[in-house]
Order: C-alpha cells, then structure tokens, then sequence
C-alpha cells in the first residue's frame, strides 16, 4: 500500500472551464520531481535523499530500480553514494 498520495490541480487554459483533480502515489511525485531535477547534480542528490525518506521500505525499492535503470549512466557516483547499490 503506498505510504500517501498527492492530490494535483489541473487548471484548464478556458477561465470558467472545470478543474481536473488527480491523485497520484508519493513515488509517482518522486519520480516526477526527480526527473525536474536530473540536470542538477546537486538538486538530484537532495531530492532522491528526500525521496527516499518519504516513502515505504517497498516504495524505497521500487523507486531505486526506476533511479538505477534511469540514471546510472548520468548520476553514478551519486547513485552510489544515496543508494549504495544499483
């Protein structure tokens, strides 16, 4: 069971259209801002330490399969460092 969900606001580009709301799991936010942040050595390092404290012990082992796959040829000293394996 995923350990929280965030709720996100869509906002139309038509003023009186309807809002969108759509929940997504913690490590799917992750992910997300992860992937914001990938160009930034320094902010990658911070965000997948803070990823890696709000999630689950599984969502923690799902989200350093997805890093590992994903960034090990980009960031992997620091892969290394955080995680300590891939």
């Amino acid at each position: 069971m995923p350990s929280a969900f965030v709720l996100i606001y869509e906002l139309q580009s038509e003023p009186k259209s309807a809002t969108t709301i759509k929940y997504i799991t913690m490590l799917e936010h992750q992910k997300i801002v992860l992937r914001g942040v990938d160009h930034d050595k320094t902010l990658f390092r911070k965000e997948l330490i803070k990823s890696m404290g709000w999630l689950d012990a599984h969502e923690q082992t799902e989200l350093q399969g997805w890093v590992c796959t994903n960034y090990q040829m980009l960031h992997p000293e620091i892969i290394k460092d955080v995680l300590h394996s891939c």
